[in-house]
């Protein structure tokens, strides 16, 4: 009886430590909690020019389960991906895209750890080219990391086609309802897409003759004015 009773305790804490781990796993992927990964910086550019995209990524896996978690092995990916033109059209092609300082649109960052509520930045440069086409840049974005004995990918919606994030809507239209099933997609959480701007500076010489020129005719209609012609 007593061989029963402790079968019975063992499978009991058994069982529990499994649920806890279950538990985990969950908030883990709760959007949350899950690592903050954020643009600090959006340049907005003009084509041949080049400026800063910083990024920074915080652990915030601070009190799961009565339990602080240090997340390990930490990649994170840029990927720049379209490009909307200001009359709505939208390029895919990359031959014309602004480079990072790679010399490549696709960018990699490693970082060893971070502990629960500790940040860490990011920064590389954005290269444009003088025929880089002017419009909304997006760069979707991947991370990956080793935590609570598993390795979680989380990846943004730039990732995923119009159907794909339909079918993993709780509603079946991912654009009116914005809630998704990350099992569908394949993910432990979704990131942030993020992005920066192309677009062409006005001159400013114009405006200085245009300015001198309402100058002059403005004294020239105010003296003939007083003069009364």
């Amino acid at each position: 009886m007593k061989g029963v009773f402790l079968y019975a305790v063992l499978f009991f804490l058994f069982m529990s430590g499994m649920s806890t781990l279950a538990d985990v796993t969950n908030d883990m992927s709760a959007p949350n909690k899950i690592p903050l990964l954020r643009n600090t910086h959006t340049p907005v550019m003009s084509p041949g020019s080049t400026d800063y995209f910083n990024v920074s990524i915080k652990n915030r896996y601070t009190w799961i389960n009565n339990q602080s978690v240090d997340i390990l092995n930490i990649t994170i990916t840029l990927d720049i991906y379209h490009c909307v033109r200001p009359n709505g059209d939208v390029i895919t092609d990359n031959s014309t895209f602004p480079h990072f300082s790679n010399g490549g649109t696709y960018y990699v960052y490693e970082i060893d750890s971070l502990k629960p509520n500790e940040t860490y930045k990011i920064s590389t440069k954005i290269h444009s080219y003088s025929y880089s086409h002017d419009g909304a840049y997006g760069i979707r974005t991947t991370l990956v990391f080793y935590a609570n004995n598993k390795t979680f990918t989380m990846k943004s919606l730039g990732y995923f086609t119009n159907e794909e994030l339909d079918n993993a809507s709780y509603m079946g239209d991912y654009a009116d309802t914005g809630f998704i099933n990350i099992t569908k997609l394949g993910v432990d959480g979704i990131t942030p897409d993020m992005g920066f701007t192309l677009k062409y500076k006005m001159p400013i010489e114009p405006f200085y003759i245009l300015s001198a020129g309402v100058f002059v005719f403005g004294f020239m209609g105010f003296y003939y004015l007083k003069k009364g012609i």
